[in-house]
């Protein structure tokens, strides 16, 4: 049997051109123009590929025997061919993994940046909340002081009307002794006299409790009247506070909504792309060995080779 197969000879030829050309080379991905090398190596390479690839199956074809020395020639000069590309496409996929990383990085990096906005929203909020209470508790012990001003100044006003009832009672009884002991002889005038003081008196208690009572009704309209406004100011910073509160949750779940809408927008993209991948593999292999197919499987064959961008 011929151990020389002719349709291989070309691709082979071009083995030394190759192997002077690319074996060894490191390319530097990181640059445009280093990604840009290394993916025409890559791509010239790869067509002698296809070409041997297609030439094994047409020579396959004629003979089963043949075909097996056909697939062990094709093999030998592809390990080659594989030596001389696979550095090429694993320095390809190492910068296509590290850019990747970069950009997953720079999405979680986002995502942190979110995070702490809302946690440092969320502690303002409390912060602005504690010192509303504090002016609140201000308030309150403002007016309990004032409360206690106002009740000390009623007992006083108590104590001073108390003694000068106390004085004028025992005025009046030390008058009424005197003048009692002075005229005896003017028991009837004394009476009237002492009837007419005590009326007096009583006119005066009378006058004095009125005018407590007008103290005391005046003293508790001012007290409810501060308790209505303490407790519709009290009212007001609750409706404020539960409005803010309110607006800060919307606002975190719109924050939310948008880190939900950039994780399905990557997951829908890497899916549609998987999804493109599959339906041409699916194709070739389908169809790719149908004469009116073929040119078209060929050039689906170049695309799915070439790595991914």
């Amino acid at each position: 049997m011929n151990k020389e197969i002719a349709v291989f000879k070309s691709t082979e030829a071009q083995l030394t051109t190759l192997t002077d050309r690319y074996a060894g080379v490191v390319y530097d991905v990181t640059e445009s123009d280093g990604m840009a090398t290394a993916k025409a190596a890559y791509k010239e390479i790869n067509s002698h590929s296809i070409t041997l690839e297609k030439a094994r199956k047409k020579e396959k074809s004629e003979s089963l025997a043949y075909g097996k020395f056909v697939d062990s020639e094709a093999r030998r000069i592809s390990e080659r061919l594989d030596a001389l590309r696979g550095p090429i496409k694993s320095t390809i996929d190492e910068e296509v993994n590290r850019a990747e990383r970069e950009h997953e990085a720079a999405v979680q990096a986002e995502r942190d940046r979110i995070e702490a906005e809302e946690l440092a929203a969320k502690e303002a909020e409390e912060k602005r909340l504690a010192e509303q209470q504090a002016e609140i508790d201000r308030q309150r012990e403002e007016l309990a002081q004032q409360q206690k001003e106002q009740e000390d100044r009623e007992r006083e006003s108590r104590l001073k009307i108390e003694t000068q009832e106390r004085e004028a009672r025992q005025q009046a009884e030390d008058d009424a002794r005197a003048r009692q002991a002075a005229i005896d002889e003017q028991n009837r005038v004394k009476e009237a006299e002492a009837r007419a003081a005590q009326e007096k008196i009583d006119k005066e208690n009378r006058a004095k409790e009125a005018a407590e009572k007008e103290d005391r009704d005046r003293l508790e309209a001012i007290d409810r009247e501060a308790r209505r406004k303490q407790e519709e100011a009290d009212r007001r910073v609750r409706e404020q506070a539960e409005e803010e509160a309110r607006a800060e949750r919307k606002n975190q779940e719109a924050n939310e909504a948008k880190k939900q809408a950039l994780i399905r927008a990557e997951q829908e993209k890497a899916q549609l792309k998987a999804d493109g991948y599959n339906l041409l593999t699916g194709f070739v292999e389908r169809f790719g060995a149908e004469t009116e197919f073929v040119e078209v499987a060929k050039t689906i064959n170049q695309f799915l080779s070439e790595p991914a961008q």
